[in-house]
């Protein structure tokens, strides 16, 4: 049994599909369909975390990492409305301050603890059963 070697020139490495081996055919279909290219990264985890982060909340909020963290130095790196410092952690990482935004004109407003970010979700961003809850305290 004769094992036949890639075509590129000087690979030598068994070949795979279409007379390549499989990281000169993976170098061909990706230049074939860029499209892809960006997936196939973000799953094999080569993008920048920071890049990431700054897609996520481009995507889901229409800011940058350069405006969460100008507004993070405006509010001290606390809550905006508790005024305290996140404290709630996931694998031993202190989480983020939450992006407040209103789901009606998805306008950012600001961060949030994800306590204070959950109780105002909770009162379905109504500001008017907010006041009878502060009422209902008093």
């Amino acid at each position: 049994m004769i094992n036949k070697l890639c075509s590129e020139a000087g690979c030598g490495k068994p070949h795979q599909a279409k007379g390549l081996c499989n990281m000169h055919y993976m170098r061909k279909w990706y230049k074939a369909h860029p499209e892809k290219l960006a997936d196939a990264r973000i799953r094999m985890g080569m993008v920048p975390r920071a890049t990431m982060r700054d897609r996520a909340l481009r995507y889901a909020y229409g800011i940058d990492s350069a405006w969460y963290d100008a507004q993070l130095i405006k509010q001290n790196h606390v809550c905006a409305i508790c005024k305290k410092p996140e404290n709630k952690t996931t694998n031993g990482k202190v989480l983020r301050l939450a992006v407040d935004h209103c789901h009606d004109t998805e306008k950012v407003r600001g961060l949030l603890c994800q306590a204070c970010n959950r109780g105002i979700g909770c009162f379905s961003h109504d500001p008017v059963v907010l006041r009878s809850a502060i009422e209902y305290l008093l």
